[in-house]
């Protein structure tokens, strides 16, 4: 788990779209759509945090966080597919359960690794580690990802589901660590 983590931050963050998005929603929609669109993600980012950290618990935090990258992929993919504002909403809504099923779990999911193996005292360590992975992806992705659209609007999108695709790969080999008791 922990040799995998970075990689896992390293795909999670590899939003191929996160450039270019509004222009993609403004040449699909109207202003005013595309400027509402992003209400959804709020919304159900939001609405999702605290169930989802509940369920992280109960359930188990691999399995979370298998949920949460199936519902980015299916967001890319909806995205990428999409051509009507329902679609686009879905989406968003989609995206924001993603982040609610992410955020909390994958830092609980590192620091109960780090623990079973005896090395809770390394967690600043591993997520400055972690955070670099993201940092590097987010740029990558920022800069590949304008040049696509500068041919098609929607290669971004599924440029983003194909590192989800790797992504779920990744969570797949991750094994469900022993929970900490606070």
């Amino acid at each position: 788990n922990v040799r995998l983590y970075p990689w896992f931050k390293f795909f999670q963050n590899l939003m191929f779209w996160q450039a270019t998005w509004f222009l993609f929603f403004q040449s699909e929609l109207s202003a005013a759509q595309a400027i509402l669109i992003y209400v959804f993600y709020d919304i159900a980012t939001t609405v999702l945090e605290v169930p989802s950290g509940y369920f992280s618990d109960r359930v188990g935090r691999r399995f979370t966080l298998i949920v949460s990258v199936v519902a980015g992929l299916a967001a890319a993919m909806m995205q990428a597919l999409g051509s009507e504002f329902w679609v686009f909403a879905a989406a968003q809504a989609t995206l924001g359960m993603h982040m609610a099923f992410a955020s909390g779990t994958d830092s609980s999911f590192l620091f109960e690794s780090l623990k079973q193996e005896g090395r809770d005292d390394e967690i600043e360590e591993h997520e400055l580690r972690a955070w670099r992975f993201s940092f590097v992806a987010l740029a990558i992705s920022a800069v590949a990802g304008g040049a696509m659209a500068l041919y098609d609007l929607r290669l971004p999108y599924f440029a983003t589901a194909a590192a989800f695709g790797a992504l779920l790969v990744v969570v797949f080999l991750f094994v469900e660590p022993a929970k900490v008791e606070s």
